[in-house]
């Protein structure tokens, strides 16, 4: 019962004691017994104090007091000092630490003085994801001790493989371990022992460094007498993890410390470790360390290896190794080979030289990995170069080459055209020309950034564009041409996510093509939408409105009701319309969207296809999901006939039939949908795409809502990370992965977990919307219920009532989404124990809940 919060504890009793009064009454006192004491169970029975230790046995510290601590139990030990739990013991203050203490028998004057250092070290060092030194002092015995900051988590590649993390939510955390490394360095401080165990990770994904045991300070002001290190004393060095210098007692800088990183990155990406000892002997560790090198870790990953392990041994295997990371073997294969086989190895080179200068450099050339941008430690060839320009911008590239070849065909069409007819001369030939001008602005463009001609670090697509920005300034005298360039260059700034420079230019172009085009224009209706969209993007729903309903008249003029341009148009209008509160007309243009469609002379066309899939999700968004479920399942009906089975049209219409099906709470439907998608998906793109990544997510959601947690975790931990490796940190989609993953923890019982996911998910929408903006909202009542569930009720009710407040604002009293916030409300009263304040939020409640 202690597991249960307040709310939930009272049905968890009423299932476990099954009607026995009498057992449900003792429950309840034991349980208020621990309410009101609930550090009793960690205290010791009495305060006896245990018989002396015989000789040459370890001594028992458990029970007594260290110092103002009192010690619960050991955590560990190592070669000079033991480590307990401990709680602070006086009338100060509650709190449990880690307290290091040296071990009776090792209290020589040799130990004490490298456990001082040992303490020394920790008090220079003041980082987040260092362990932070407490408390300092000697126990009754002598004995010097010292409290550390207690972390509850686990080494950092079993924190990694428990989640099964995907490689690149690896090289975050790995990222995090070097800046905390490279923050030691600048103390003048070297580590010298980095291994899994010294690096723990919490439930939240917070990382702590640990045990500067071995550590040597660079700065002789803080080190009051010198420690001398043998080179025979591999007690001092883990021998698996020890750099060559270490091993040879040589001269310890932080190089070493970068070799160490080397390793643990070695270990972290592949599941092996890179040396395997025949024996810990000096000469053995000397030998393999200093002389063999490891193999890549891409080949690494393909053998099967048998370790020790508790009671005998285990094996490795490529499908368990590649199983914890996500992936399946011949992928992990070749995430690994190139890039991250260099930056590895690199960082365990023999001579410290060659190396990475420092921790840091590290840590930035994984982020350039992580970016798609040539990493430090490859050969700076410009056919390398080429490939990362390519692979960052493989849509924007292959888009201009279609561009570019739709352009060339045209050319062509327009030449014998002008051949045919006669009276179309003139007409072609300006075509023509356009066309061949627009051509050759882009093939200049990839000229521009071909690696052979272009000066080294030129290659960069922002470069590139402004650079041909520049250039249809100039074409003032033929401003069709400078029209259209305008507008392709205004797209390649939406699509590289610079809305802001993308509506300048298609401002330009529509201001050129009004002059050029007297009344209804296809090209002036086209800017027209396109620079609504871009407005609609930067959250102008005004500005966005006028321009489509200037669109929609124009096309409509032009080509009838029922054309699919003129209906994408009504449809965005409408949708536009919608978000900005004009509810009424609004829906008046769904219904003229909905008859068009039905009047469409031929349904097959991709894009109504497409904005049947749009006008579903926003259907689905507005509670009406009868008629979005309609719409989208005639949508994947639809994009089947057009494209076939394996496409991303259909992918992308099953993903939201998905997502429909699990807000239906039709689970088993859902699932299979959700797994049809993502068969397309895999078939069609490699790791790395949105709508793969969505299809993770929503199967994910459909086993978490089954409460399947175990299967959804690591499939929302690699929508999770795809998200983060396209968009970065500060994308919606990447907020949406972390509320998937608070709703997964807090279902399962995880509630640290679920509350560290939702509040990164709240600041997220904070940032990119603001705090009145409906999504921030949402979540702000997720964390608020999700507080009631912890029992922390005055925080739940200033969270609730907060979101309450802001949607009845601005949405109304009978907006959905007002009244769940109000359900939310009334929940939290009622578990809170104060039915007048959930009898008076009650009575505002005017629509059932959803089912």
């Amino acid at each position: 019962a202690v597991e249960h919060a307040p709310g939930p504890r009272a049905a968890f009793l009423d299932a476990a004691c099954a009607g026995d009064a009498a057992l449900r009454r003792e429950v309840e006192e034991l349980l208020a017994a621990h309410d009101a004491d609930p550090e009793f169970l960690e205290e010791a029975a009495a305060r006896v104090p245990p018989p002396p230790a015989p000789a040459g046995v370890a001594d028992a510290v458990e029970g007594r007091r260290v110092g103002p601590y009192r010690v619960l139990r050991r955590l560990g030990e190592g070669g000079m000092g033991a480590v307990y739990l401990a709680v602070r013991d006086d009338d100060q203050y509650r709190k449990h630490v880690a307290l290091k203490l040296v071990k009776r028998g090792m209290d020589t004057e040799r130990v004490l003085r490298r456990f001082r250092h040992e303490r020394q070290i920790l008090a220079s060092l003041d980082h987040p994801n260092v362990a932070r030194l407490l408390d300092g002092g000697a126990a009754d015995d002598g004995r010097p001790y010292f409290a550390m900051e207690h972390v509850e988590g686990q080494p950092l590649d079993a924190y990694c493989d428990a989640r099964r993390l995907a490689i690149p939510a690896r090289l975050a955390l790995f990222r995090t371990v070097c800046m905390a490394v490279h923050a030691a360095h600048q103390n003048l401080v070297v580590h010298r022992d980095l291994k899994p165990s010294n690096i723990l990770v919490t439930d939240d994904g917070r990382v702590k460094l640990l045990d500067f045991g071995i550590a040597k300070l660079l700065n002789p002001d803080l080190s009051p007498a010198t420690i001398p290190v043998t080179q025979t004393e591999l007690r001092l060095m883990t021998p698996e993890y020890a750099s060559p210098e270490q091993v040879r007692g040589e001269a310890i800088t932080t190089a070493s410390d970068v070799y160490q990183l080397g390793v643990l990155l070695y270990e972290l990406l592949t599941g092996h470790r890179p040396y395997r000892l025949a024996s810990r002997t000096a000469a053995d560790v000397a030998r393999v360390i200093c002389e063999e090198d490891p193999e890549r870790p891409s080949t690494a990953v393909r053998r099967t290896a048998e370790v020790p392990a508790e009671g005998g041994t285990r094996a490795i295997t490529p499908e368990a190794v590649s199983a914890a990371r996500a992936t399946e073997p011949e992928r992990l294969r070749r995430r690994l080979s190139g890039d991250l086989d260099t930056i590895v190895l690199k960082a365990m080179q023999k001579e410290p030289a060659r190396r990475y200068a420092s921790a840091e450099a590290l840590a930035e050339d994984l982020q350039r990995y992580l970016d798609g941008l040539p990493v430090a430690a490859r050969p700076d060839t410009a056919g390398y170069r080429l490939r990362k320009f390519v692979r960052r911008h493989r849509w924007g590239a292959g888009g201009a080459a279609l561009v570019a070849a739709s352009l060339l065909l045209g050319i062509g069409g327009t030449a014998w055209q002008a051949r045919v007819a006669t009276a179309e001369r003139d007409r072609a030939q300006q075509e023509a020309a356009k066309a061949a001008q627009v051509t050759d602005f882009l093939l200049g463009l990839f000229e521009s950034a071909d690696p052979v001609t272009a000066p080294r670090d030129t290659i960069r697509v922002r470069d590139v564009l402004e650079a041909g920005a520049a250039r249809a300034d100039a074409l003032a005298d033929q401003p069709a041409v400078q029209a259209e360039l305008y507008s392709v260059l205004s797209n390649a700034y939406r699509h590289l996510g610079r809305p802001a420079r993308a509506a300048a230019l298609e401002a330009q172009a529509l201001a050129l093509r009004r002059e050029l085009h007297d009344g209804d224009h296809l090209a002036t209706a086209t800017s027209l939408y396109n620079l609504g969209l871009l407005l609609e993007e930067q959250h102008q729903p005004a500005e966005a409105a006028a321009l489509y309903r200037e669109a929609a008249a124009m096309l409509r003029a032009l080509y009838g009701d029922a054309h699919p341009q003129h209906l994408n148009t009504l449809y965005r209008l409408a949708l536009t319309l919608h978000m900005s509160g004009q509810r009424n007309e609004a829906d008046s243009l769904f219904a003229a969207w909905q008859l068009g469609h039905q009047r469409a002379p031929g349904d097959d066309d991709p894009r109504l296809a497409a904005t049947l899939g749009e006008m579903g999700a926003f259907l689905q968004y507005t509670g009406r999901l009868d008629d979005a479920e309609t719409l989208l399942r005639e949508a994947v009906a639809m994009s089947r006939r057009i494209h076939g089975e394996v496409s991303h049209h259909v992918g992308r219409e099953l993903n939201a039939l998905a997502n429909l099906l699990l807000t239906r709470q039709r689970l088993a439907e859902a699932e299979a949908v959700a797994r049809e998608a993502l068969a397309v998906h895999e078939a069609i793109y490699s790791e790395g795409h949105y709508e793969r990544a969505a299809s993770h997510g929503a199967l994910g959601e459909a086993l978490m809502l089954q409460n399947r947690f175990e299967e959804a975790e690591p499939l929302l931990q690699e929508a999770l990370a795809q998200y983060q490796a396209l968009y970065g940190q500060d994308h919606p989609v990447v907020g949406q992965g972390y509320v998937l993953h608070a709703q997964l923890y807090h279902r399962w019982g995880r509630y640290d977990a679920a509350e560290a996911f939702y509040r990164d998910a709240v600041a997220l929408y904070e940032r990119l919307f603001g705090a009145d903006y409906p999504v921030t909202l949402e979540r702000r009542v997720l964390l608020g219920d999700l507080l009631t569930d912890r029992g922390r009720y005055p925080d739940a009710e200033r969270i609730l009532l907060d979101a309450y407040e802001r949607f009845h604002a601005g949405r109304g009293p009978e907006d959905r989404y007002t009244q769940g916030a109000l359900r939310r409300v009334v929940r939290l009263y009622d578990t809170w124990g104060r039915p007048d304040d959930a009898a008076t939020y009650r009575a505002l409640l005017t629509t059932p809940p959803p089912s």
